[in-house]
């Protein structure tokens, strides 16, 4: 196929879609972004209701799957109709794609480990300890199964604006009310726009297998949140660290979101970030 060919993004209405479609636009790629909104005027794709028979508009190169059900309660509670969505119809749409000459890039999660042991090894046995974990580790086999033409990168906690959690401790933070992150909950952030880079370098490669990226070391959700209200001049008491289970948390609580990032790095010369850098994105955007 052309390497003129336009790119799919199956999933431009979230976070990281945005990011992707912008950064991809911004270099001057023809972008195929379908969303599920009718009426934006964008190719209507909705993984719920059913991919059978859908093709998009024009024969693309590379085809990102961003679209999922990523609530991890939303998954606990329904996951026969989660699944529908998160391996069924991915796994499906993955596999027209690759049919019709599509590199498929398939996001997925730290969450496919337990998170008993940092670093976690791109060929590490996965060991979901949540049901969206599960999810995702069943369409990374999948796609994974022999034939090629498919890349998978797990990705750490990705931060944006918008993000409700996000979004709602900076108003509170800034109209002086107390917050109370988890003190006993990790992630290994990083930023959308340094995850949008991270597909987009796989992608134009053309690389099959597992890639990983997420920042260099864990750190607390109390942690980012005591940082968040320092960039903010907010003041720091505010910040009233609580126990994920003692809250009411369902899933289980690692203790670790770190991933081995070492394939990245070989290949393209991309380095685990620190994770304040995507707390002070939240910020400075």
């Amino acid at each position: 196929m052309s390497a003129r060919a336009p790119w799919l993004i199956v999933g431009s209405d979230g976070l990281l879609g945005r990011a992707l479609c912008a950064r991809l636009r911004a270099g001057g790629r023809d972008v195929i972004a379908t969303s599920r909104r009718p009426g934006t005027g964008a190719p209507f794709l909705e993984l719920g209701r059913g991919v059978e028979g859908w093709r998009p508009p024009r024969p693309a190169r590379v085809a990102h799957l961003l679209s999922a059900q990523a609530s991890l309660e939303l998954c606990r509670r329904d996951p026969a109709g989660t699944r529908l969505v998160n391996v069924e119809a991915v796994c499906a749409l993955a596999e027209s794609l690759r049919r019709q000459g599509c590199f498929v890039v398939l996001p997925s999660t730290n969450l496919v480990f337990d998170g008993t042991r940092a670093f976690a090894r791109p060929q590490d046995p996965p060991r979901p300890a949540t049901e969206y974990g599960r999810q995702k580790a069943e369409a990374e086999r999948r796609l994974l199964a022999p034939g090629g033409g498919a890349a998978v990168v797990r990705l750490g906690k990705v931060l944006a604006p918008g993000l409700a959690l996000w979004k709602s401790w900076i108003e509170a933070l800034r109209r002086g009310e107390v917050i109370r992150p988890f003190r006993d909950m990790v992630m290994a952030p990083v930023t959308a726009a340094l995850a949008a880079e991270v597909l987009e370098r796989v992608a134009e490669a053309g690389r099959a297998g597992v890639f990983q990226f997420c920042a260099s070391r864990d750190v607390t959700y109390a942690e980012a949140a005591l940082r968040l209200a320092r960039r903010l001049g907010a003041d720091p008491r505010l910040v009233e660290p609580v126990s994920a289970q003692a809250a009411g948390w369902r899933d289980a609580v690692a203790a670790h979101a770190t991933m081995d990032c070492s394939r990245l790095r070989e290949e393209f010369g991309v380095s685990p970030p620190d994770p304040e850098q995507a707390v002070d994105a939240l910020v400075e955007l």
